[in-house]
């Protein structure tokens, strides 16, 4: 369903005019400041807006001077400690309990003068969620007060710039504020007859944003301001104040609003929780430190997306603390001494016997119907494995190595799937298609998954004699995230390089990244000489590489799920931040 803005203008609060000027040199800088005593309100049924004219920048504070970060900024406790010398704005908004209409609001700077020496990033401002909590004394003049942040970002442009939006909840009094200041480190020791003059809109709107989930991710990538990246020769449209982008399916030709919607950046708020719970502590590697999840934990997922009217979400926790191969066969299988593997994720066909394939390791593990699945291990014995352990929340035995040689013992109690979240789990295609060495720029691969290219494998080369046919769509439940998934999930406003590349920008603005662990994907290599190869993400500790792009199948590698719920899963309540997830529920 597409988002409906009914455009409906509620009103706005014209809060403060901005003029800065420079008048001394950078060692005594000091910026002037002026502000017009405006006090306009806007009182209706549903949304109340309100400025105040005693909140404008007034005696010491006429003056804006340059700061060092390091003395007013708390990035662990994301707080700036308010100073003479910035500028801050705050408003009043309500949302009457007879107001039953989607409302949000945004937060506009209208930027007409920006002097050069301001352009690289020095005037920067924080959102202040709520200050209803502070005094009246407090609110009026936070002098040296640990204001909360929680968005922040840099003037570089003129013209207008949404900076900040969000929905307000029914029956909400709220005091959100802005504080402007000039980071001293970036402004030129040269600067001079430095200006800058804008003014703020708060504005109140009505949208429509249906009734699921996935209505709902799109109504915030809608309803926010955009800015653009291009990233060979492709340009997409960003969303930075809600970390939503458009991947355009990988194509100038599609609309840059006109793909599907994705997650990116360093930590989104995209966490959710299906309903289930750790039954027993849980501790595992993740981000190069130890995570431990106690009994009654949230198990959580993350979104990828929106595709297709469905989300596309990634279980955030690995579902083991032993790696898993994702594919082992008989050494012999692919005529080599280095263990097999075979890179085919589902069932197939033996192209010279037509006999029944009955897909990777791994696929077999995550997916329901495998339940009596039995292989002859490296000595020529019946063993019983993998087994949809996963999908039943079963203990049992995997594959963790090649040859069919080395198992090991594994439960899934706690990182399984619960009753409700297979209610919630759709039966979808999944793309399977093999890239190249070729394919480096995240496009390239998003296009290779969706082609036809299977097995290249040259006979005559080791570890090429499997003889499975390849395809390239496979129609199942539960899967891995797709190699563009990772390439996408990035900042491209800070990452514009191939995957292959060592910008270590790329990995530590991408939350689909891990600081130490491999983690496998979907996504499969095609070459002339192996028949083995799947794409691995390395490390973001690991900077000589954006993405591994081969690695043998029967390696062992840290696994993250990927599932795409049902269209009519809806959002109960939260807010996606990990400690206050969408709870997603479903009634189909």
């Amino acid at each position: 369903m597409k988002i409906k803005n009914k455009s409906k203008f509620i009103g706005y609060i014209l809060g403060i005019i901005l003029f800065i000027a420079l008048i001394g040199g950078i060692t005594y800088a000091i910026f002037n400041w002026r502000s017009t005593d405006t006090n306009i309100s806007l009182d209706t049924k549903c949304f109340d807006i309100q400025g105040n004219s005693s909140y404008t920048v007034t005696g010491n504070n006429s003056n804006m001077l340059l700061f060092d970060e390091n003395d007013i900024l708390d990035t662990t406790n994301n707080t700036i400690t308010y100073k003479n010398g910035m500028v801050y704005y705050p408003f009043n908004i309500t949302r009457g309990s007879e107001c039953n209409t989607d409302v949000y609001y945004e937060i506009i700077v209208n930027v007409t003068t920006l002097s050069n020496d301001y352009r690289n990033g020095s005037l920067k401002y924080k959102i202040i969620e709520d200050m209803s909590s502070y005094t009246s004394e407090q609110i009026t003049n936070p002098l040296d007060e640990d204001l909360e942040y929680i968005y922040e970002g840099t003037i570089t442009n003129t013209g207008s710039t949404q900076i900040y939006f969000a929905l307000v909840n029914q029956s909400t009094n709220i005091i959100p504020a802005v504080v402007f200041y000039l980071d001293g480190d970036l402004v030129p020791e040269n600067a001079s007859n430095l200006t800058f003059s804008a003014s703020i809109e708060v504005v109140g709107n009505q949208a429509y944003f249906g009734e699921t989930a996935a209505d709902y991710v799109k109504f915030l990538y809608n309803a926010a301001g955009k800015s653009t990246a291009t990233v060979n020769s492709i340009t997409y449209n960003l969303a930075p104040v809600v970390n939503l982008m458009n991947d355009r399916h990988a194509s100038m030709s599609t609309d840059i609003n006109g793909g599907d919607i994705r997650y990116y950046g360093a930590n989104p708020n995209n966490y959710v929780w299906l309903g289930d719970t750790y039954t027993s502590s849980y501790t595992f590697s993740y981000n190069g430190s130890n995570v431990t999840r106690n009994v009654g934990d949230k198990k959580l997922w993350r979104i990828i997306g929106v595709f297709d009217g469905r989300l596309k979400l990634i279980q955030f926790d690995p579902i083991s603390t032993t790696n898993l191969s994702w594919d082992t066969s008989a050494n012999n299988t692919t005529g080599g001494n280095a263990g097999g593997g075979i890179n085919q994720w589902g069932e197939s066909t033996y192209s010279d016997t037509g006999n029944e394939y009955k897909g990777a390791d791994l696929m077999r593990l995550l997916n329901p119907g495998f339940d009596n699945n039995q292989d002859l291990n490296s000595s020529g014995n019946t063993v019983t494995v993998n087994n949809s352990l996963y999908w039943n929340k079963g203990t049992g035995t995997v594959y963790t190595g090649s040859n069919n040689a080395t198992t090991s013992s594994v439960s899934f109690a706690n990182t399984g799937l619960s009753v409700d979240e297979k209610n919630m789990i759709d039966t979808v295609t999944w793309y399977t298609g093999a890239h190249s060495s070729t394919n480096t720029y995240v496009d390239s691969h998003y296009n290779a998954e969706r082609g036809t290219v299977g097995k290249i494998c040259m006979q005559g080369y080791n570890y090429c004699n499997d003889k499975v046919t390849r395809t390239s769509l496979w129609s199942g439940k539960v899967g891995l995230m797709y190699l563009s998934d990772y390439g996408y999930a990035t900042d491209l406003s800070l990452c514009n390089t191939s995957m292959s590349s060592n910008d270590s920008n790329c990995p530590q603005n991408d939350w689909l990244t891990d600081a130490s662990r491999y983690q496998w994907t979907l996504s499969t290599r095609a070459q002339t000489s192996d028949s083995r190869g799947v794409s691995a993400l390395a490390p973001s500790s690991y900077l000589s590489m954006y993405v591994n792009t081969y690695a043998s199948s029967s390696g062992n590698f840290f696994v993250r799920p990927a599932v795409y719920l049902k269209t009519g899963v809806s959002i109960s309540s939260g807010i996606g931040s990990e400690s206050d997830p969408y709870v997603l529920s479903y009634s189909g």
